[in-house]
C-alpha cells in the first residue's frame, strides 16, 4: 500500500453537490484528500451516485461546491484547463470506431494539444513516439494498427487507459475500467492503472464494483451509500461484515491469507 508523502499532490473537494436542477444525487459531500501517487478505489451499490460524483468532478454533470488541486481552486478553471490537468475515462470505447489503436492514442494526444492553445494540425515526432512507447508499456503494441471495432473490450479499455495518459494528466478518474471482463483482462487492466499511478504520481480514483478489487490493490477505498460518503480509508480497515451489512445488505466476512485481504460472501440478508 503506497502512503502519501509530505510534498505530494492532493485532490481535496468539500461540500460538493452533483446531480440535476431539482435533484442532487451526490449530496454536500465532503472526501478525505486524494494524494498523487495513490489509488483510490470508489464502491457501493448501483445507484449510490459513484459514476455520477466523477462526472461531477471531471465537470461533465453540473455541480456546486469546492473542489482544489495542488492548492488552487479546480472547480473555477475553465473546461479546457481543467481538461489538461484531469481526465476521466468512461467504462469503455465506442466499439464501432474506425480508428485504429494507435490513431485513436494519437488524436488524444493532438486534442489534448489544441485544449491549451497549440492548434496543431499534424502530429509531432515526439507525439508519434509517445504513442509507441505508451504502446509498449501497456502491451498492446501488437494491435497498434487494428482497429477498435476488432479489439475485445479488455483491450479497448487499454486503448482508453492509453489515451488518458497520453495527455500527461495529474488527476485520472476511471468509471468502472473491469466492467464486463473476464479475470486476465480485469488484472491486465487494473495492473495498468496501478502501474501508471506510481510511475507518473498520478491521483487517480477508480469506481469498481468486485470488493476483492479494492482489497488487492487500493491504498483507499471510500464507500458511498445513497449519495453520501458513509466510510473511508485503508480497504482492511473499512469492508467490515458490519459494512457490507449495513450498505450491500449481504452477510460476509473478510479473510487474511497471506499478507492479503479476501472477501467471503455468505449470502443475502433477509429484508
Amino acid at each position: 500500500m503506497q502512503t502519501s508523502q509530505p510534498d505530494a499532490l492532493a485532490l481535496r473537494i468539500k461540500q460538493l453537490s452533483v446531480g440535476y436542477r431539482h435533484r442532487s444525487i451526490v449530496s454536500q459531500m465532503t472526501m478525505p484528500p486524494l494524494y498523487s501517487g495513490q489509488l483510490t478505489a470508489l464502491i457501493g451499490p448501483n445507484g449510490a451516485g459513484k459514476s455520477t460524483l466523477l462526472r461531477g468532478i471531471a465537470g461533465l454533470h453540473p455541480a456546486s461546491g469546492h473542489i482544489e488541486l495542488g492548492g488552487h481552486d479546480f472547480s473555477r478553471q475553465p473546461q479546457a484547463e481543467r481538461a489538461r490537468q484531469l481526465v476521466y475515462v468512461p467504462q469503455s470505447l465506442p466499439a464501432g470506431s474506425k480508428l485504429s489503436a494507435f490513431e485513436a492514442i494519437l488524436a488524444a494526444a493532438m486534442a489534448g494539444q489544441k485544449s491549451v492553445g497549440l492548434g496543431l494540425n499534424r502530429p509531432a515526432s515526439a507525439q508519434l513516439d509517445a504513442v509507441e512507447q505508451l504502446l509498449g508499456l501497456l502491451n498492446i503494441d501488437t494491435i497498434a494498427h487494428q482497429r477498435l471495432a476488432t479489439l475485445s473490450g479488455g483491450q479497448r479499455q487499454l486503448v482508453g487507459l492509453a489515451q488518458a495518459l497520453i495527455r500527461r494528466p495529474q488527476v485520472m478518474l476511471l468509471d468502472e475500467p473491469t466492467s464486463a471482463l473476464d479475470l486476465y483482462h480485469q488484472c491486465q487492466v487494473i495492473d495498468a492503472i496501478l502501474s501508471a499511478t506510481r510511475e507518473h504520481g498520478l491521483i487517480s480514483l477508480m469506481v469498481v464494483h468486485d470488493i476483492n478489487l479494492a482489497l488487492r490493490y487500493a491504498d483507499q477505498v471510500l464507500v458511498l451509500h445513497e449519495g453520501q460518503l458513509v466510510a473511508h480509508g485503508a480497504p482492511g480497515d473499512i469492508i467490515t461484515p458490519d459494512l457490507l451489512a449495513q450498505v450491500y445488505q449481504v452477510k460476509g466476512h473478510i479473510a487474511q491469507v497471506n499478507g492479503r485481504y479476501l472477501l467471503d460472501i455468505e449470502g443475502r440478508l433477509s429484508p
